[in-house]
């Protein structure tokens, strides 16, 4: 019995972590103009956050400001 439980938690928090990661595009606008800037995969969605902003980052630095990015589920 106590092998059962120990499995099915195994299994369950194996399928929890798993379904965690999903497909993100950083959408990047400027000037009434949005393009997917980059595509994410298999990450989770404060990963996908970070990257992105960190695009927007170099990408203001890059075109002098201006740029805003955000993400979306693919």
């Amino acid at each position: 019995m106590k092998t059962i439980k120990i499995f099915a938690l195994t299994v369950f928090g194996t399928i929890a972590l798993a379904s965690c990661k999903k497909d993100y595009t950083c959408n990047c606008s400027s000037g009434g103009f949005t393009v997917v800037a980059e595509t994410y995969t298999s990450v989770t969605k404060s990963d996908a956050e970070s990257k992105c902003a960190d695009y927007e980052t170099d990408a203001n630095a890059l075109f002098g400001g201006g740029v805003s990015c955000s993400i979306a589920k693919k």
